[in-house]
């Protein structure tokens, strides 16, 4: 005696599409949790007159479906509720006409840049034990 399941038509791809967003959520998962170190060192590198500043560091996550990729962005972030720290950042950053720039935002990135990929390699890594 012989049972056999056939599974036909849109299944598959709804099946298909559901592997790949749960493995799009895992990375972007990777992703935030490797962006915490850099954000808080950024933070901490930020001047501190009155705060502003250190609270428009933040991170954007983006995940591109079509494409499929997924980023996460950290550093100054836009928001209407705290124009006035992304503005003074900018300025930090690039400087004025009156004044030099004085950046803190890329030197920290590049400060973390190279170990970034091995903590992202051993975290899929950790991933694929766990499978």
């Amino acid at each position: 005696m012989e049972t056999t399941v056939a599974i036909k038509g849109d299944i598959t791809g709804k099946l298909a599409e559901l592997e790949n967003r749960l493995s799009q959520q895992t990375i972007k998962k990777a992703l935030v949790d490797l962006a915490k170190p850099l954000k808080a060192d950024m933070k901490a590198a930020a001047p501190h007159l009155s705060g502003a500043l250190r609270r428009s560091i933040g991170h954007k996550t983006t995940v591109d479906r079509r494409r499929q990729t997924t980023q996460v962005s950290v550093g100054l972030i836009y928001r209407k509720t705290n124009r006035k720290g992304w503005v003074a950042g900018l300025m930090q950053e690039r400087g004025t006409l009156y004044s030099d720039p004085q950046p803190f935002v890329k030197p920290t990135g590049e400060r973390h840049l190279p170990t970034i990929e091995s903590d992202l390699q051993q975290f899929i890594q950790a991933r694929l034990d766990n499978l």
